[in-house]
């Protein structure tokens, strides 16, 4: 839009800004257009360019503010819609969010199961819940792409997540030879300075450690291999399963052991019914046992240097 000013073409007179397509506003420009007989700008045109500009200069800040203020009320409204506190509901015996791992046995009979053979023992959370999933205190969703790695929005309500998971909440790895996505079960373990990850897939009861059969590993000694597959063994599961284990620190018996509690872990989490019976067989329990440090000024942690007289 150009505005003229004065009797004729040739007075002074100025270019409104133009706004572009992206909302940023150009800078305020003026055009001296010189008559035949005129030496330049004359008092009054700059007084009117300079009072319009500084008008529309309050029309822009203005704008800005507003657009600020009903921006910050949107993101205000959808936080408190959507980011309550947990809490429960004594009346209903429920909670507002949904723990995963918070499970329970599935049985008939449960009378003679104490409270801890049945479920995990979790404290009550009165932290933020987003769209019923426990989350962060200060994280605000969908998450910026460009601090956080996807997804950038948080699972569905009762789905787990984490340790490399997919976003159904399970683990799967790719077949090398058919390509197909195989779901797999997993849980860790340690004993002494041994320290394991295990996997169980459906199969026919091959044993890996450490990308070596299990009996060479453990260097054909059969109670050391026994003692690693032994919760599997005790629920005559051997034959149903294949087991894919990582283990490093300590020897071969402290790796064993390291096995087999990572190995009852990923058992209970394919199938958490087998929790009473893993636990009452001391499956679920680290073996704090270890080796006691020797002892400065001694031989060795117990042994005592010999009492010379002379």
């Amino acid at each position: 839009m150009v505005l003229f000013t004065g009797a004729n073409a040739g007075a002074p007179a100025f270019v409104l800004p133009s706004i572009t397509s992206r909302g940023s506003e150009s800078l305020v420009t003026s055009t001296a257009l010189r008559g035949p007989n005129s030496r330049g700008y004359s008092q009054t045109g700059s007084a009117i360019t300079g009072a319009a500009a500084a008008a529309f200069v309050a029309l822009v800040a203005l704008r800005r503010q507003g657009q600020r203020a009903s921006r910050k009320a949107n993101t205000s409204a959808r936080k408190a819609e959507q980011i309550v506190m947990g809490n429960f509901d004594p009346q209903t015996n429920t909670t507002n969010y949904t723990n995963p791992w918070d499970r329970r046995v599935q049985t008939d009979d449960q009378a003679d199961l104490t409270e801890d053979e049945t479920r995990f023992r979790f404290p009550s959370y009165t932290g933020p819940v987003y769209k019923g999933v426990p989350v962060v205190e200060g994280l605000q969703f969908p998450l910026d792409k460009d601090l956080y790695y996807p997804p950038l929005e948080p699972p569905a309500p009762g789905v787990k997540w984490g340790d490399g998971r997919s976003e159904d909440g399970n683990w799967y790895f790719e077949n090398a030879k058919t390509g197909e996505k195989v779901q797999y079960w997993q849980g860790w373990g340690k004993r002494k300075s041994a320290c394991a990850v295990v996997r169980i897939v459906k199969g026919n009861g091959q044993f890996q450690i450490n990308n070596q059969d299990a009996i060479v590993f453990l260097e054909h000694y059969p109670i050391w291999w026994l003692k690693a597959c032994e919760p599997l063994c005790a629920l005559s599961q051997k034959n149903e399963f294949d087991i894919i284990a990582k283990v490093s620190g300590s020897g071969p018996s402290g790796q064993a052991g390291a096995i087999r509690l990572g190995l009852a872990h990923a058992m209970q989490e394919y199938n958490f019914n087998w929790r009473p019976l893993l636990k009452r067989g001391m499956y679920l329990t680290k073996d704090h046992r270890t080796r006691e440090p020797k002892k400065f000024g001694q031989h060795s942690a117990r042994k005592p240097k010999p009492y010379n007289r002379r």
